[in-house]
């Protein structure tokens, strides 16, 4: 069956459109499911030595890092979590949350120093009341909850700031 020319533009917009509501979130995806926040600079050895540890005293296990001399990724395990407040108040049973630390490497200005920009991305994925799919929601407290790790992630990284 031939399409005429006119409907053609309707049947690419429509194919557009479902493929942009799709989302990277999978089957049920309703929200935004990551949020990103700035670290600040750190130099490599301390990101190196440091994040782990701090992700570890918030219960997030690391499953892959990698590193070229451009990038270092870091990546957690999704972490089972028991939902929040302003979660439960949307009908939320479960949730699941992933971190990925990267620090991409600074122009150098001078010195040894091997100084990172780095950022966390907090990426929530939930399960709702009388639903089987995950998807992603971003909620104030949420929110909240990464800008604290991430203040964490700034103090400690901080102290670790060397000048040559």
């Amino acid at each position: 069956m031939r399409l005429p020319i006119r409907g053609l533009p309707l049947a690419v917009a429509v194919a557009l459109v479902g493929c942009a509501a799709s989302g990277s979130g999978g089957a049920g995806d309703a929200g935004p499911t990551s949020y990103k926040q700035s670290v600040g600079t750190a130099g490599l050895i301390d990101i190196q030595n440091k994040v782990p540890k701090i992700l570890s005293r918030y219960q997030y296990e690391v499953e892959r890092q990698d590193e070229s001399p451009a990038l270092l990724a870091i990546y957690t395990r999704w972490n089972g979590r028991y939902p929040l407040e302003d979660e439960i108040a949307q009908g939320v049973t479960e949730a699941m949350t992933r971190l990925i630390l990267t620090a991409r490497a600074r122009a150098r200005t001078g010195g040894t120093a091997d100084v990172r920009v780095v950022e966390l991305t907090a990426e929530n994925r939930v399960r709702q009341r009388d639903s089987t799919e995950w998807r992603g929601l971003m909620t104030p407290m949420f929110k909240d909850y990464v800008d604290k790790l991430v203040d964490e992630l700034k103090t400690e990284l901080l102290t670790g700031i060397r000048v040559y």
